[in-house]
């Protein structure tokens, strides 16, 4: 393991997971906590498009959560990026 703060490559102990279930380690150098490989946090381009197209034809924000198992305050956020206020 190489840490991601300091460079140093030496005396990397394990330090716990992530909620993924991710290793994270600790660097003894630095003191610094981090996942050599963490999980991506977004959801796909096709899957964002395709709760807008939901929300356009008049499918309110929870029924997309509950149809597309993502999260309605994600929907709504992407939503908003997506138009652009005058």
């Amino acid at each position: 393991m190489k840490c991601k703060n300091c460079g140093k490559e030496t005396e990397q102990i394990k330090a716990g997971k992530t909620r993924a279930l991710r290793q994270k380690y600790k660097c003894k150098h630095c003191g610094k906590v981090y996942t050599p490989s963490p999980k991506e946090r977004s959801y796909s381009e096709e899957i964002k498009k395709q709760a807008i197209k939901y929300y356009l034809e008049g499918m309110d924000f929870r029924r997309i959560e509950n149809l597309m198992h993502v999260s309605h305050v994600s929907a709504i956020n992407r939503l908003k990026k997506s138009v652009k206020v005058s």
